[in-house]
């Protein structure tokens, strides 16, 4: 079971983003809280939906400013952004029943997280640099 915290190799150059990321850090903790805790099912379902929706709202607003400044990367990022939110769904479903594996959500959390960060958003980082500056 991991807890996720905070770095500074997190920071995507964007405050808006970060806050967004430190609140799904937040979220992902308190499902790894509950999964420990050996929380019922529904109680996890209903973090882990607010986790997702919170995530599909980043996503939306990510997406709305890579359009506005006509981002090269857009639709690649646009469909890893689907990917994460089918696969999320899709462990969901497996919650309270026999073939649920609290490790494996929690890899898939963790995997998803930090290297949709590390790997994805990070490549936007310079891209935006100096342009929500001078934008506002």
């Amino acid at each position: 079971m991991q807890y996720l915290f905070w770095e500074d190799h997190y920071d995507v150059g964007y405050d808006l983003f970060n806050e967004q990321h430190k609140e799904i850090f937040r979220l992902q903790n308190r499902v790894v809280n509950l999964i420990v805790g050996e929380a019922p099912a529904a109680e996890l379902a209903h973090v882990l939906s607010s986790l997702v929706k919170y995530s599909e709202n980043h996503f939306r607003e990510e997406e709305a400013l890579m359009a506005r400044f006509a981002y090269p990367d857009l639709q690649s990022h646009r469909e890893a952004h689907e990917k994460l939110v089918f696969a999320i769904f899709s462990l969901a479903e497996e919650i309270g029943k026999e073939k649920f594996s609290p490790d494996r959500l929690l890899d898939f959390l963790d995997t998803w997280i930090t290297s949709h960060i590390m790997k994805v958003d990070q490549k936007y980082r310079k891209f935006f640099q100096g342009k929500l500056a001078a934008k506002g």
